[in-house]
């Protein structure tokens, strides 16, 4: 992808909008909860970009009710807060979609999602995202010291800070034993580090 097409994607406006009144959330303990959702790639509104193929043009008399070609449909489970969940299951059975909806980069065609009893599409995008953390299996790096790389996430973060999230997540041994401890260059792609590595340092 060239970079005019990505700085024109990084401009389109975000579709996911924020709630009128905003329900804040205190204390999170973390329980997810589905409650009859649907999901439906078709039905979402046009993208000025070719981000999804639709099969058809839905109209306002297309019933959602009688549609069989759903990612998920009916989908009513609950996480408990502080369990360990595996989602499994073949190709294109909706593994993706459902992360996807979980953490709101998409809205359910049908049905709720709820944070601790609080239908989601209720918080604040900023406030939820601050809820959730991602390790993907494919990682992305710059060709740039350690630090650099982690304050793309959090770019007014600390020493101490970043610090404290490497001990957390059990890679502070592994950059003090690099010779420039934060300051060392990882190379491009971070081939100076094992897959586990990555995940678990840059994400």
């Amino acid at each position: 992808m060239g970079v005019e097409r990505l700085i024109e994607l990084l401009k389109l406006p975000i579709e996911i909008k924020d709630p009128v009144e905003p329900v804040k959330v205190s204390d999170v303990k973390g329980e997810i909860s589905l409650q009859s959702l649907s999901f439906d790639y078709n039905l979402l509104p046009p993208l000025r970009v070719e981000a999804v193929a639709r099969r058809f043009k839905p109209t306002p008399k297309t019933s959602i009710q009688k549609r069989a070609d759903w990612a998920l449909r009916d989908v009513s489970v609950t996480f408990k807060a502080g369990t360990k969940n595996a989602i499994v299951g073949k190709s294109g059975a909706g593994k993706s979609t459902l992360l996807k909806l979980i953490h709101r980069l998409l809205d359910p065609t049908q049905g709720l999602i709820k944070l601790d009893g609080v239908d989601i599409r209720q918080i604040k995008l900023e406030e939820l995202i601050g809820f959730m953390g991602i390790v993907a299996q494919d990682s992305f790096f710059f060709n740039d010291t350690v630090k650099n790389n982690l304050l793309f996430a959090k770019p007014d973060a600390t020493d101490e800070e970043i610090e404290q999230a490497c001990r957390a997540a059990n890679v502070w041994t592994l950059i003090d034993s690099f010779a420039n401890k934060l300051d060392e260059k990882i190379g491009e792609h971070g081939y100076k580090l094992s897959g586990g590595e990555r995940q678990r340092e840059f994400k």
